[in-house]
């Protein structure tokens, strides 16, 4: 994508070539395709990461379950029981972490704190930036598509309107987007 990129916009100051910017709208239009590719491949395998993670939460979930249920036979037991302060956190590994969530639709604190959560987690920001990247990508793919049908001439208004128009969707959902 970036070289077709790369492409389109030397194709854009080659001032001797009469068709130039029809050449450049099928560059920009292959790498439109490739980018829409990228992104639809990168939110599927986030989809399917998501599944994993649910299975590590639940997997967590039970976990919890069961050393609360182990802690609650042993308070019932004989002997001096140990004290438990307030202030103190979850000793088991799994619980809730004092990070900042990086999207509103994933609550990590159920994810456990073991290699297996650390390494979920680690996954999912780069799949997460690289679906970013690819629709930063194909947002510069869309301005430079509506300025060479600005060139083209005022016939070719519809398309420039509705590659400008593509790419503002595409920047309001990048600043939606928090990392």
């Amino acid at each position: 994508m970036q070289a077709n990129i790369k492409v389109a916009q030397l194709q854009m100051l080659d001032t001797a070539a009469r068709n130039r910017f029809q050449a450049v709208i099928v560059t920009l239009t292959v790498a439109e395709k490739d980018g829409a590719k990228l992104i639809e491949d990168v939110e599927a395998a986030l989809a399917k990461h998501r599944e994993k993670g649910e299975l590590l939460k639940k997997e967590a979930a039970a976990q919890r379950a069961l050393r609360a249920q182990a802690q609650s036979h042993q308070a019932s037991g004989k002997g001096k029981d140990r004290e438990v302060s307030p202030l103190s956190g979850d000793e088991d590994g799994y619980g809730h972490e004092d990070e900042e969530e990086d999207d509103g639709e994933e609550d990590d604190g159920a994810l456990p704190r073991t290699p297996e959560g650390k390494e979920y987690k680690t996954k999912r920001t780069a799949l997460k930036h690289r679906l970013r990247e690819a629709r930063f990508v194909l947002h510069r793919i869309k301005l430079l598509q509506g300025d060479a049908f600005h060139n083209l001439g005022p016939s070719f208004a519809n398309q420039e309107t509705a590659a400008y128009e593509a790419a503002e969707q595409i920047r309001k959902t990048l600043l939606k987007s928090a990392f």
